[in-house]
């Protein structure tokens, strides 16, 4: 499994905050990563090769994705 990219980078690219990304996450909004609940706390992976695949629109029904959200 490769390095996750920090939320706060993946944010920053987007031009969101980092909040933003983190509840879009839990809530299945973005295709390149996920969100995880641990006990109390929150856990999140952004995986670096979709992601990079997200922002060059390459990602299969990537458009689809935005739009319906």
């Amino acid at each position: 499994m490769p390095k996750p990219l920090p939320v706060e980078t993946a944010a920053k690219q987007l031009g969101i905050t980092g909040g933003l990304l983190r509840e879009g996450l839990k809530q299945d909004k973005f295709p390149f990563g996920v969100a995880v609940k641990m006990k109390k706390r929150w856990a999140f992976y952004i995986n670096p090769a979709a992601f990079e695949r997200y922002l060059r629109g390459e990602w299969e029904g990537c458009q689809e994705h935005v739009k319906a959200n």
